[in-house]
């Protein structure tokens, strides 16, 4: 956002006017980070977004059973790795960063439930 003031004078009198501009580049200051859109598609392989599809979902069920964000049940990052990977234990899953013994417990169960469905369809 850039903002610009200026002093108009109309018919002898003073104004101020102000334009405040909104950029479309996102611009961010030092010690900021920018997270750009990830399309998962492109970086996984056809099976494994196929699973992470069907893990979104049940993360969709899960939060809304909850009432939380889906972002509180498990990331699209956590998801990806999850479609990756494929573990097959709670302990398998605890390995990937941000999936702690909480929601291992609370929600891991379901997300291998999906795991082993996709595997007994291949």
């Amino acid at each position: 956002m850039q903002t610009r003031k200026e002093l108009v004078s109309i018919d002898e009198v003073s104004h101020w006017a102000i334009l405040v501009e909104f950029l479309d580049s996102v611009e961010k200051s030092a010690g900021e980070t920018v997270k750009s859109k990830v399309d998962y598609k492109d970086i996984l392989t056809t099976e494994d977004f196929s699973l992470f599809s069907k893990l979104r979902e049940v993360r969709k069920k899960l939060a809304e059973e909850n009432g939380l964000p889906v972002y509180a049940v498990c990331t699209n990052e956590q998801l990806a790795e999850i479609a990756k990977r494929k573990p097959k234990s709670l302990s398998e899953c605890m390995q990937i960063e941000g999936i702690g013994q909480g929601k291992a417990e609370k929600y891991v169960p379901a997300l291998l439930e999906c795991i082993n469905s996709q595997n007994n369809e291949a």
